[in-house]
């Protein structure tokens, strides 16, 4: 299990009274997000997960730069030392 640090916007750290950076022990992306829903409960798992194990689909998850898209999503491998960056989607006219 590697140690990462989660980053959140400001718009979904006010689910965890305002940390943005959460370090976390996990082996993927979706595992990593499952520990800190656990440790901050509901609200924040309202913003970060539409239905069970399913993103918000207007969140981009990135490990170290990449967006996880392309890197196996929730099954992205972590390794120690990662970051885990979550922003939201930017749309507009």
């Amino acid at each position: 299990m590697a140690t990462v640090k989660v980053i959140l916007p400001s718009i979904i750290a006010k689910a965890t009274g305002g940390e943005r950076e959460i370090p976390v022990s996990a082996s993927t992306l979706g595992e990593a997000l499952n520990k800190i829903v656990e440790k901050y409960g509901r609200v924040l798992k309202e913003r970060i997960f539409e239905s069970e194990n399913t993103p918000q689909p207007l969140l981009n998850f990135y490990v170290n730069g990449r967006n996880a898209q392309f890197t196996g999503f929730l099954e992205t491998a972590l390794n120690d030392g990662d970051q885990v960056t979550i922003l939201p989607s930017v749309s507009g006219g």
